[in-house]
């Protein structure tokens, strides 16, 4: 009898040891998650900081003659996306690469990229 009481003890104990490092288990990976969810978001102001320092904003496309090529990226072997007209009116910033801007159509998400030379703030 007093070994069966001893069986039942270390059956509850061994229960109680797994459930409680069940709990440790999953409030570890739990931190984990927020501290990366933190972390992103941290990102994602750093964004957001970058983009308030260099807002869109208007700039007219000031080409001599004929149209200027929105490009997928900031070189000129890419892709043209769209041909923009003399005297059109853009949004755009100066991009991180020399000699580019950066173009937009709702002043929050860059769409792609002309030649900063044919391109003057308004």
């Amino acid at each position: 009898m007093k070994n069966q009481g001893i069986k039942i003890a270390l059956v509850i104990f061994g229960v109680l040891a797994l459930g409680i490092g069940a709990y440790f288990i999953f409030k570890d990976k739990k931190e984990d998650e927020l501290e990366d969810k933190k972390e992103k978001d941290d990102d994602d102001d750093d964004e957001k900081d970058d983009d308030d320092k260099n807002p869109f904003v208007k700039h007219q496309v000031t080409t001599k003659k004929g149209n200027l090529n929105l490009r997928e990226t900031a070189s000129t072997t890419s892709i043209v996306k769209q041909s923009l007209p003399k005297g059109l009116e853009i949004l755009a910033r100066p991009s991180e690469f020399q000699g580019w801007h950066e173009v937009s159509e709702d002043g929050k998400k860059g769409v792609g990229y002309v030649s900063s030379q044919f391109v003057t703030k308004k």
